[in-house]
């Protein structure tokens, strides 16, 4: 998918069902998030801001990374 097959509708920015609507076009094409910021990018959405949707479960077609270097505590 590209951003071209995303209607705009006389602005840059989408609606929140059009960001939704391709989030989940990219979730069902097993999409990484790399890859669903660069269909968000034209329309001058940041990294952090795609990433702050996600981490606060508003694009609920992706779930948080795990933090690098992380691992449960164990409990004995």
């Amino acid at each position: 998918m590209d951003s071209s097959s995303v209607p705009i509708k006389n602005c840059d920015l989408l609606t929140w069902s059009e960001i939704l609507r391709v989030s989940k076009e990219c979730a069902a094409a097993d999409k990484t998030f790399p890859e669903l910021f660069e269909a968000l990018r034209p329309f001058g959405y940041t990294r952090q801001s795609v990433a702050n949707w996600i981490t606060k479960g508003y694009i609920p077609h992706y779930r948080p990374a795990e933090p690098r270097g992380y691992e449960p505590v164990k409990f004995s």
